[in-house]
């Protein structure tokens, strides 16, 4: 299993958010298929299926990687075939491998993913802990909880209601807890329709300092 003692040492395991204490390949003894990226299935095979300090960032289970790949498609189709999700936040962000040192970030509310150069235990090792703020948008998510916003639960994700490429605001009165798989399946065509047409896109990359 991949060695994620210092993101385990930060981020305390949810046991209130309908998600496993305990990564279900743990338990039941599972293998991701073979054409898994190796650092995906070892990331799984040790917290796949899980959620993360009230919330915050949550992992895929092995069995939603391949929906959630196309449904990254639909959005964008340049990535097909060529990244693997597995993770999400709050704000149901997903993060997906691209290449052994690229993770890139694709959100429902903008146009354009963000860069993150790091490979899978880097990003939760290193990126998690010194960049958590870009990462994960922690202060964010604490002024949505101020505000009287609940943490997602598992399924669930605190999504925008008018999504930023539309004019929404970065706001937390702009923000609602939905399903997060209503939230992409609706969102998801709209990306690519508004890409095709040009509207207007956010784009941005978390830089890892020397």
């Amino acid at each position: 299993m991949m060695d994620l003692s210092r993101f385990l040492g930060r981020y305390s395991v949810d046991a209130n958010l309908e998600a496993p204490v305990v990564a279900p390949m743990r338990q039941t003894g599972g293998r991701p298929p073979g054409t898994m990226p190796g650092e995906v299935a070892e990331l799984l095979e040790t917290i796949g299926g899980m959620s993360f300090s009230g919330g915050l960032y949550r992992l895929h289970r092995l069995e939603d990687i391949a929906s959630w790949n196309e449904t990254l498609a639909t959005a964008w189709s340049d990535t097909r075939g060529r990244v693997t999700c597995f993770a999400y936040d709050w704000l149901g962000r997903q993060f997906a491998l691209f290449e052994k040192a690229m993770i890139l970030q694709f959100s429902a509310g903008v146009l354009e993913w963000v860069e993150i150069p790091a490979d899978i235990k880097t990003f939760h090792n290193e990126i998690l802990l010194d960049l958590a703020e870009p990462a994960l948008a922690v202060n964010f998510y604490n002024a949505w909880l101020e505000s009287g916003g609940k943490p997602p639960r598992y399924s669930e994700c605190v999504g925008y209601k008018r999504p930023l490429f539309l004019g929404g605001d970065v706001w937390v009165e702009n923000l609602e807890v939905i399903d997060m798989d209503v939230y992409w399946t609706v969102t998801a065509p709209m990306i690519a329709k508004a890409r095709r047409v040009g509207v207007g896109g956010l784009i941005g990359k978390i830089e890892i300092g020397e």
